[in-house]
């Protein structure tokens, strides 16, 4: 395809690329024929530009009007070329107007400083956003002249050119003439052979000599220079502004004219120079934009359009089949249902399909790829995101047996490209009984990496005969059942004629503990109700263990590529350090450090990562008067440098003296403690102090951590949530290195001793009773400190067991000074803890079970909470949108059994989810309710009361619980927003047993949203915020918005994993989403999504597994 001819009034925005090899031209221009001279670098060339003259010695010709319209060209070029036009042109007879958006300053003060040097010029100002054509427009609609000439601010003109412009508008048939240039998108392009502006004006003459009169009729006259009479212009009307680029609108224009019985005239005589463009922008924008113009143009005209030069670019058309191919290579109706994305670098201009050579068919183009990463694959090619095909064919007819599909895919540049498909047409699969099955994951193809002991199983299978089971088969040896019956939306498409297709999905984790490094082989066999079976083979293989898997094993296996991204340079720390110079009111940091019985070694790595700090407002802190060893190193450290103090004997031993003994004398208005071994980032304490500078009431400060060891190896990031005051309750997560505002440290009394270890945990809680909310505690969302550990073994007090005493006994004081009627219990995980808050009292609580009337799913669930629920104040509110009567007689005979049971019956067509608790709720009497879907059963019994805890506190608005697929694995553990753009479940699909990231699905913690397949929330709550949004939502994301409305009000949403239930997800609905849920979540609630404030911006955007962003 042509150059798209994008600059403000046709010239072209980027330049060619490189050739192979070649590396893009700088400064000035050599003599390059297809370049000439580039009067922006060659200042010779500027120099000798033509002086303006008084018109007098200039050939005679009609009165003309040049409107020069600027864009983002370099200003020495537009200089140059401004000055030409102003020499070129006369004072008394002609006119020029510069179209200018103002944009730079520079610019304008140039500008401004010519209209008292020339009579002619006349400045006209434009909004920035105008379009080439609009910029034309804005310029012609103030010409007064005979003629009018459109000419771009990158174009040099030599001496004679208006006048031998105008000569071809003598004959009133020419509409619009146009010069021969260097470079230009259509066919008037001169082979020049000069390289200097000497040259220009020589080859120039040279042309109007050899060619004078001479003219040839084009296609289309591009905008770069253009000239046509005024009654012309007025008569056909101005440029269509709904291009982006100006080569389009030249193209729109001169099939206007031809309309009107004009014609477009090359003028031989006449030659322009046009400046070499600058290198290409890496967005492609300007790409997109000449693309869109095209299918504007050819949507407008029903015409093909036909370069006149061919495509500059050879990179290749991309083209892929998702269907039918290697997941659905068998067709069992009359159509041939075909997806895929493709992408060419000129665009794409339509997608047909064609089945054996003769039926044909026009596929939809345009829709979502299903794929995020296809803008960073093929950089620069247009439409990444909107790149889909979709359609489908008729085979009806076609015998069954194997068959071949086509995938023409054209571009914009008319290059073509065939991707041929091979199918099978199995009429008889619907009733033969025959099994079709396709296996996601492992991905076929491909390296499947086995790193943390389970392998994931994804995929789909169907027979009209039903699907007894899936089975994982590993190196031969049974491994488990795998969970059918999940939520395929992909398959109706394209085997709609099976019953249930939309819920033929199976998935499941395959436990592979013991597996040998190296490869392997999984089976997976589908069994159907007839006990055919089939299996699929995939390959995968076990990674060498982990020895640093730690508490984190998604993210630790990928930390250390992560780690390179982002660790910071000298370049980093020296732009910090200047930073920290300007800083208004730096505040000073007191750091403590208790060498205790450290190695000295590890002593002195903690005190020189401090030393080797961008910010110098810090003070450390050694204890004095030790003897020994220890007392001989902290002298000498003291000695080393003025801002490393010692502090007098505490009043007895261990930190807690220590620390309050220097809380007196310390300068700093802050104070944070580090241990031996421990490294501080080069940029942590200008980082905190930038966050104290800008925050001045803080109380609290913490930072995200790693652990390393004595080698310098890194692991287990902790990125950690924003101020979570439950999750604070159940794992110390802010950590050890926190910094305290030290005046309330000694309000609170400082350091409290006899506490092993947990000090400053014991200290955070009591800061935390101050400000139980986060208006003064602030989490600063950098990884600025390394704690010191072992690989080989755990840190004492870490993850000891024994070491909980001292936890249980400061979080159980914490809890009695709250005023809460709580215990503090021994979490399932080392150094975790559940706080067991006590009920009040056994108040009524109302389950609100929407129903479609799914027995299979509704009669179990219903057991279940009869028999495996140990609260007894329960009542059920059955929504029974079925239609039918089996959900009646359930009732009927839960009543008769005693089971305070009611149905209310709604059929609401299509399924609104929102609209059947809505209609609930104002049935509800009891102060609490749980929403439950009605393919649940009960894990443990008491999930009630362990809801019921958390949603009796006046501070918390919603509960949920931990939902587990059949196979025990996580299919919610709180809601997550970021990730695809949307929210996720975290660890969906982890064993439960998997450690995911440091636990925190095993703990009580605060999150932005639960899913309401399970939530409980309070009467007065739900009356406050009001129903839910039926109508922006009404099958996915209700529940996201709800609770992010009642976080809005300021109360709390709690998950708790010591409720749990087994969820069949999906399976009584037909969709996921409805279209427009997700925009309405973006549009709505894109603050939260762009910040979870309990996911970190370092996690993956891309994958529900708490991994890192590699991005």
């Amino acid at each position: 395809m042509a150059r798209s001819d994008e600059s403000a009034s046709g010239g072209e925005q980027g330049s060619a690329p490189a050739a192979p090899g070649e590396a893009p031209a700088e400064g000035k221009v050599g003599p390059r024929p297809e370049d000439g001279f580039d009067p922006g670098t060659d200042h010779e060339s500027a120099d000798s530009a033509p002086l303006p003259s008084t018109g007098d010695d200039l050939p005679e010709h009609p009165s003309a009007t040049v409107v020069v319209v600027l864009a983002q060209t370099d200003l020495a070029i537009q200089q140059f070329s401004l000055t030409g036009v102003l020499a070129t042109t006369r004072v008394a007879e002609d006119e020029v107007l510069v179209v200018d958006d103002g944009g730079d300053a520079e610019r304008a003060a140039w500008l401004t400083s010519l209209l008292d040097q020339h009579a002619q010029l006349r400045l006209l100002p434009v909004a920035a956003e105008a379009t080439p054509a609009a910029r034309i427009n804005r310029g012609l609609a103030e010409a007064a002249r005979e003629i009018a000439v459109v000419l771009d601010g990158d174009t040099i003109v030599p001496d004679g050119w208006l006048a031998r412009l105008a000569g071809h508008l003598a004959d009133t048939v020419v509409g619009l003439v146009g010069p021969g240039a260097n470079r230009s998108p259509a066919e008037a392009v001169v082979a020049i052979d000069y390289v200097d502006t000497d040259g220009f004006a020589r080859f120039a003459r040279e042309q109007a000599l050899a060619h004078d009169g001479v003219g040839a009729p084009v296609r289309v006259v591009p905008l770069f220079c253009a000239a046509g009479r005024r009654e012309v212009f007025e008569r056909i009307g101005p440029f269509d502004e709904g291009y982006q680029g100006a080569e389009f609108a030249a193209e729109d224009y001169a099939l206007r004219l031809k309309a009107a019985g004009c014609r477009l005239v090359w003028a031989h005589d006449v030659v322009v120079h046009r400046v070499p463009p600058a290198p290409p922008a890496s967005t492609g924008s300007g790409t997109v934009a000449s693309v869109a113009d095209q299918r504007r143009f050819e949507a407008t005209w029903g015409v093909r359009w036909e370069p006149d030069l061919p495509s500059p670019d050879t990179r290749p058309i991309a083209v892929v089949c998702s269907r039918p191919g290697t997941a659905f290579p068998v067709v069992t109706g009359g159509r041939l249902s075909l997806a895929g994305w493709t992408l060419a670098p000129a665009g794409v201009r339509s997608v047909d399909a064609i089945v054996d050579g003769a039926r044909r068919e026009r596929l939809d183009y345009g829709l979502p790829p299903g794929r995020t990463d296809l803008a960073a694959a093929y950089p620069g090619y247009p439409d990444p995101a909107a790149c889909g095909f979709e359609g489908a064919v008729s085979v009806a007819g076609l015998a069954d047996g194997a068959h071949q599909a086509v995938i023409r895919v054209s571009a914009l540049d008319n290059r073509q490209i065939d991707l041929v498909v091979p199918f099978e047409i199995d009429s008889a699969a619907v009733t033969s009984g025959r099994i079709l099955a396709w296996a996601d994951r492992p991905i076929p193809g491909m390296r499947n990496v086995v790193t943390e002991g389970h392998l994931p199983v994804l995929g789909w299978a169907l027979s009209a005969d039903g699907i007894e089971r899936v089975e994982a088969v590993i190196d031969g040896t049974p491994r488990g059942v795998l969970t059918y019956g999940s939520l395929r939306p992909d398959v109706p498409a394209v085997y709609p004629e099976f019953p249930d297709v939309e819920h033929c999905g199976f998935v499941g984790i395959v436990p592979v503990p013991g597996l040998e490094t190296g490869p392997h082989q999984a089976v997976i066999r589908v069994v159907s109700g007839a006990g055919n079976q089939v299996e699929i083979v995939r390959a995968f293989e076990v990674a060498p263990a982990n020895e640093l898997a730690g508490e984190a094993p998604t993210v630790n296996v990928h930390y250390a590529v992560w780690l390179d991204k982002h660790r910071p340079t000298e370049a980093d720390v020296a732009r910090a350090r200047d930073e920290a110079a300007h800083l208004a009111d730096p505040p000073t940091l007191s750091l403590l450090l208790d060498p205790a019985d450290a190695p000295p070694e590890l002593v002195e790595a903690t005190v020189d990562s401090i030393r080797a700090q961008a910010y110098d407002g810090w003070e450390l802190w050694l204890p004095g008067g030790r003897g020994g060893t220890q007392g001989d190193l902290v002298d000498r450290l003291a000695r080393s440098d003025s801002r490393i103090k010692l502090a007098p004997p505490g009043d007895g031993e261990g930190f807690a003296p220590f620390a309050n003994a220097t809380c007196g004398l310390a300068a700093g208005a802050f104070l944070a403690a580090v241990d031996p071994g421990d490294l501080l980032s080069p940029l942590a304490l200008v980082e905190i102090a930038r966050l104290l500078a800008a925050e001045p009431e803080t109380d609290l400060l913490y930072a995200d951590e790693d652990k390393a060891d004595h080698a310098g190896r890194r692991w287990d990031p902790f990125f950690k949530p924003d101020w979570s005051p439950d999750l604070l309750l159940a794992m110390d997560y802010v950590g050890p290195f926190a910094v305290y505002r030290r005046r309330l440290v000694q309000e609170l009394g400082g350091f409290r001793p006899g506490l092993a270890g947990r000090e400053r945990f014991d200290l955070t809680l009591r800061v935390a009773e101050r400000s139980p909310d986060a208006g003064r505690i602030r989490h600063l969302p950098r990884l600025l400190f390394s704690r010191h550990a072992p690989v080989s073994e755990p840190r004492p007090g870490e993850v000891d067991p024994p070491a909980s005493a001292p936890a249980s006994r400061t979080l159980t004081e914490s809890l009695a000074r709250r005023g809460a009627d709580a215990t503090v219990e021994p979490g399932s995980q080392p150094d975790r803890w559940r706080v067991r808050y006590a009920l009040r009292d056994q108040p009524a609580v109302t389950i609100v079970l929407p129903t479609g009337g799914r027995m299979r799913f509704l009669r179990p669930c219903l057991d279940s909470i009869r028999h495996h629920t140990t609260y007894p104040n329960v009542r059920l509110l059955v929504v029974d949108n079925s239609g039918g009567t089996e959900v009646a007689d359930l009732c009927d005979d839960l009543a008769a059994a005693g089971v305070a049971v009611r149905r209310e019956p709604l059929m609401l067509e299509p399924f609104n989810f929102s609209a059947l608790i809505n209609h609930a709720l104002p049935l509800v009497e009891t102060p609490y309710l749980v929403l439950l879907n009605d393919d649940m059963t009960v894990v443990t019994p008491d999930w009630i009361e362990a809801m019921l805890e958390h949603a009796q506190r006046p501070e918390v608005g919603a509960v949920g619980c931990k939902l587990l697929y059949p196979d025990d694995t996580i299919q919610h553990a709180g809601v997550v927003f970021g990730p695809y753009e949307g929210s996720i479940h975290p660890f969906r699909h982890f064993p439960d047993t998997h450690p995911g990231y440091f636990g925190i699905h095993h703990v009580v913690r605060n999150v932005s949203a639960v899913t309401f397949a399970c939530a409980m929330l309070r009467r007065d709550v739900v009356e406050e915020v009001g129903p839910l949004d039926e109508v922006n939502f009404k099958v996915a994301f209700n529940d996201a918005d709800y609770c992010l409305r009642i976080r809005e009000r300021g109360y709390r949403i709690i998950y708790t994993p010591h409720a749990v239930l087994h969820h069949y997800e999906s399976v009584t609905k037909k969709s996921l989403a409805e279209p427009g849920e997700v925009a309405a979540l973006r549009e709505r609630w894109g603050d939260v999504i762009r910040h979870d404030p309990f996911y970190h911006p370092s996690l993956t955007r891309e994958a529900e597994n708490y991994g890192l962003d590699l991005r």
